[in-house]
Formats: structure tokens, C-alpha cells, sequence
């Protein structure tokens, strides 16, 4: 019957979405831009939007663990309720996540979340996502493991890589 809880959300509500240890570097970004897109939308994606979002944005993510995502995405949304305190709890216990990588770890986060950024930046119908996306990025400051000077050497780079200079 626990577990049950746990997947469906039970009366456990203020950890049903935090059940998991944590991400691994390997799907943590993809988590990121899956949470602002659910967050923004108001609406967790179905498992085949996700399925697209993966595939089209992350070629690399591991099939396995797409289930996982997807049900710890469902988790999220159902305990938040679009509700905003709610949302930054899911946030901060996922951002705080970043602390437990190594710095070879965060550094390769970073530069994807960075570079998907200034993806969607270039892309008209997603501004409502990129402002949560901005909003979420200014949050990782206190878990970070690089300098800031890192960090924002990191945007630039991605800035440049991505061609949003020349948009």
C-alpha cells in the first residue's frame, strides 16, 4: 500500500514528488526543462509530448530512465496544484540536487541547460518558457559548485554557440 501512495500520491503530499534520492547528471537537465515547461504550462506534458520533447531536445537521454521521468514529472505537477509555493519547494529540492555533482558534472549541466536556453530564446512561441526558465536559472546560485565567474562564462559561451549573437 506504500507504494501505491508514493506513485499516486497518497496522503504523503508534501514528498510525493521528492521520493526519488536524485537525478543523475545524465537526465538532470532534461528534468529542468521538463519541470519550467510543466510549471509554465500549467499542465504536466502526456507521455508522448515528453517522449518528443526528449528526443527532439536531448538525442542522448537514456531510454531507460524515461519512465522514471515522466512519473516523477506527473508527481510534480499533481502535488503542486499550480500552485506556486508548492513549486518552488519542488524546485528547491531539485535544484539542491546540484550540490551532490561533481564539479566535471555541473560543468556539463550547466552548459546543456545553457544551451537549451538559448535554444528556446530564439524560438517565438516560447517566451512564457523562457521567462520561468530565467526565472529557475537565477535560483541556482546557492547550490552551484563553480564560481559565478564559471557560470556566466558558461551562458556566454552557450550565447555564442547557439547563434543567439547573430539573431
Amino acid at each position: 500500500m506504500g507504494l501505491f501512495n508514493k506513485l499516486f500520491g497518497g496522503d504523503n503530499r508534501s514528498n510525493s514528488s521528492n521520493n526519488e534520492k536524485g537525478d543523475s547528471p545524465a537526465i538532470w537537465s532534461a528534468k529542468f526543462v521538463l519541470l519550467a515547461i510543466a510549471e509554465e504550462s500549467g499542465e504536466a506534458p502526456s507521455e508522448d509530448e515528453t517522449r518528443g520533447i526528449l528526443e527532439s531536445t536531448f538525442p542522448h537521454f537514456p531510454t531507460s530512465e524515461f519512465v522514471h521521468l515522466h512519473t516523477s514529472l506527473v508527481n510534480a505537477h499533481r502535488t503542486c496544484s499550480n500552485s506556486k509555493a508548492e513549486w518552488d519547494r519542488v524546485w528547491d529540492h531539485f535544484l539542491s540536487q546540484l550540490k551532490t555533482f561533481k564539479l566535471s558534472e555541473t560543468f556539463s549541466v550547466m552548459k546543456e541547460v545553457a544551451h537549451i536556453y538559448f535554444l528556446f530564446k530564439m524560438e517565438e512561441s516560447m517566451d512564457d518558457v523562457v521567462e520561468n526558465f530565467t526565472y529557475r536559472m537565477s535560483q541556482f546560485e546557492k547550490y552551484l559548485q563553480i564560481s559565478k565567474s564559471d557560470y556566466l562564462s558558461i551562458l556566454e559561451d552557450a550565447k555564442e554557440n547557439t547563434g543567439y549573437n547573430n539573431f
